[in-house]
């Protein structure tokens, strides 16, 4: 695909996207990496499928890395290259409610009551039955 004034796009930039938000990293800071603005990171996506793919991939694996950190930190086992004792569960979990909010963010149930104080007038007379005046109504 040809590049467009401005971008600088590369080949290798799906893998390192991939790498990048499977540190836990955020796909917006992505654009920091390579030297361009968040604007442009977000071109790419609809200019280049493999790097778009390449997002989907890397957000399920910063899912992981944050899912991992946390049982780690609960059950006390070790992580290759990441001591968990040093993490903050607070944090972990913020991280999981605001960057995967879709799974783990807050479900609120809204409703709302509506009062009125409004008088409703049918458009037309309602007679009782018992009032009625056949004679009168057909005349």
């Amino acid at each position: 695909m040809s590049q467009a004034k401005g971008y600088k796009y590369d080949e290798s930039y799906p893998d390192l996207l991939v790498k990048h938000l499977s540190q836990g990293l955020s796909f917006e800071s992505f654009g920091g990496t390579v030297g361009v603005a968040r604007s442009t990171v977000y071109k790419w996506i609809d200019d280049y499928p493999e790097f778009c793919e390449a997002k989907q991939v890397g957000i399920q694996k910063a899912l992981e890395f944050y899912e991992k950190i946390l049982s780690a930190k609960v059950s006390g086992q070790d992580i290759e290259g990441f001591d968990p004792k040093k993490s903050d569960t607070s944090c972990l979990i913020f991280a999981l409610k605001t960057r995967f909010h879709e799974i783990y963010g807050d479900r609120m149930k809204q409703e709302s009551t509506i009062k009125a104080d409004v008088k409703v007038t049918p458009a037309f007379e309602i007679v009782e039955y018992d009032d009625y005046d056949e004679d009168q109504a057909l005349s």
